[in-house]
């Protein structure tokens, strides 16, 4: 299974998201997924 998941570094204004992050980590580390990050560069 893939999954993408697209992050900023400001955690909005719903304090919901912060949960849900939170749960579909769990979610994914509970199920033998392995994590893969891109970063993008600075110039």
């Amino acid at each position: 299974m893939n999954i993408t998941v697209y992050l900023g570094s400001f955690p909005g204004n719903d304090p919901i998201l912060r949960e849900k992050v939170i749960e579909l980590g769990n979610w994914i580390g509970s199920n033998d997924t392995i994590w893969s990050m891109a970063v993008r560069r600075m110039a």
